[in-house]
């Protein structure tokens, strides 16, 4: 156990480095999950592809309607009640399985593993080129 004043002096560091908005964040990546695990709570007029969503999202800048569905209720407004209004998720993964669905996610993740392999392959070749 650390002495008050060290205690205070850890907090205040961890603050400064950008510790003390973990739980909100951890808190929104919920919402972003619970927004994709459970779609049928979500209604955006009359959403024919509704029990689709999981596999191609709900389009591109959609995060902040469909995250109001799910937003907890702990970083809700405490005077209005209010949801805030989050255009991301804090996370690029959880944005792009909301607005493209498990399709999108697959898609960048596959371009992601193209460029890396391409690049790495490159790197090998000019290993031979350059004289030692």
């Amino acid at each position: 156990m650390l002495p008050d004043g060290q205690q205070d002096m850890q907090l205040s560091t961890a603050e400064q480095v950008g510790l003390s908005t973990l739980g909100i964040r951890v808190a929104i990546w919920k919402c972003a999950i619970d927004a994709f695990v459970n779609p049928a709570v979500i209604r955006v007029g009359q959403d024919s592809f509704a029990s689709l969503r999981w596999l191609i999202g709900y389009g591109p800048e959609t995060f902040m309607v469909v995250s109001q569905a799910t937003f907890p209720a702990e970083l809700k407004s405490q005077y209005t009640s209010i949801s805030l209004l989050l255009a991301q998720p804090e996370n690029h993964y959880l944005y792009l399985l909301i607005t493209s669905g498990v399709l999108g996610v697959i898609t960048f993740l596959c371009l992601l593993g193209v460029f890396f392999f391409v690049g790495f392959r490159m790197l090998q070749g000019l290993g031979s080129v350059i004289p030692s």
